[in-house]
C-alpha cells in the first residue's frame, strides 16, 4: 500500500492557502474529537454534517484537503473527486492527475484499513452512496487517458466490484 506521505509528495495542486481560519481551527480540534475509527474526520465536520456531498467551492476543497492529507479517507474521495471534470462547473479547481491521485489513494485507504477496529462503523458513511459508485466509475475510466497501468490492481478490482450489477452494495468481508 502507498505512503500518505509518498504519495502526497508531490504537490500539483497544493490549495492550503485557501483555508479559512475558521476551517483551520476547526481541523486542528479534529485529532481531539472522539471517533471510531482514526481515518475519519470528515463527518465529524461542519461540512460533514451534511453528508458525503460533492465538494462546489474552492475553500471546500481546500478543507478537504488539509483533512486530506491528515489521513481522512472520506475528503480524500471528495476532494479527489472534486479535482475531476466529472461533475458541472462551479467555483472549484480542477486538475484530473491530482483528482486522480486523491480519489485513488482514498480507495486504496479503504482496502488497507478495513478489518480495524471502528473502521466498518464509519465507512457506513458512503456505502450505498451514489457519490462512491460515481468515484469509482470514474476510477475505472481515468487509469488509462492519465497513461496509468492500473488495470489489475486491487483498486481498480474493488471499483469493478462496486460499479457491477450483480452486487448491490460492497462487501469488505470478503
Amino acid at each position: 500500500m502507498n505512503n500518505p506521505n509518498n504519495f502526497y509528495g508531490i504537490y500539483q495542486v497544493w490549495l492550503g492557502n485557501f483555508v479559512t481560519a475558521d476551517q483551520g481551527w476547526e481541523a486542528m480540534q479534529l485529532r481531539n474529537v472522539p471517533r471510531k475509527h482514526p481515518c475519519f474526520f470528515y463527518p465529524y465536520t461542519r461540512l460533514g454534517q451534511r453528508g458525503l456531498q460533492r465538494l462546489n467551492t474552492l475553500t471546500e476543497q481546500a478543507f478537504c484537503q488539509k483533512l486530506a492529507h491528515m489521513g481522512c479517507i472520506p475528503a480524500s474521495l471528495l476532494l479527489g473527486y472534486s479535482l475531476t471534470r466529472e461533475y458541472g462547473d462551479t467555483g472549484r479547481v480542477i486538475c484530473e492527475i491530482s483528482g486522480y491521485q486523491y480519489a485513488y489513494f482514498g480507495i486504496e485507504s479503504i482496502l488497507q484499513h478495513y478489518i480495524e477496529p471502528g473502521f466498518y462503523e464509519e465507512v457506513q458513511l458512503f456505502f450505498g452512496d451514489s457519490l462512491l459508485l460515481d468515484i469509482c466509475w470514474y476510477l475505472l475510466r481515468s487509469y488509462e487517458p492519465l497513461g496509468l497501468d492500473h488495470g489489475d490492481l486491487p483498486v481498480m478490482q474493488f471499483c469493478r466490484m462496486v460499479t457491477s450489477d450483480s452486487l448491490s452494495y460492497p462487501r469488505l468481508d470478503s
